[in-house]
């Protein structure tokens, strides 16, 4: 089996904005209520980008919660780094 190489991705900053899609209701405990919650594409964030909850980030095959109070941070691998 070939070795499987991972792609550094670019930094693209801290500001996710370009990935930003819409805004959807989502009730979390935390608040006691639906908020209007940021949706971003996972697909298209880079490097660096830091995304605070209440958030939801779509992939193409799951989607991400962020909870009222977590943050996460795109590593340079591509993968998310999640604060509670």
């Amino acid at each position: 089996m070939p070795e499987v190489k991972i792609k550094e991705q670019p930094y693209g900053g801290e500001d996710p904005a370009y990935a930003f899609t819409t805004k959807r209701k989502a009730y979390f405990k935390e608040l006691g209520k639906s908020v209007p919650t940021p949706v971003y594409r996972g697909e298209k964030l880079l490097s660096g980008a830091r995304i605070s909850g209440p958030a939801i980030i779509e992939e193409p095959i799951t989607t991400i919660v962020l909870f009222p109070g977590s943050t996460a941070t795109v590593s340079k691998w591509g993968n998310y780094l999640i604060d509670l």
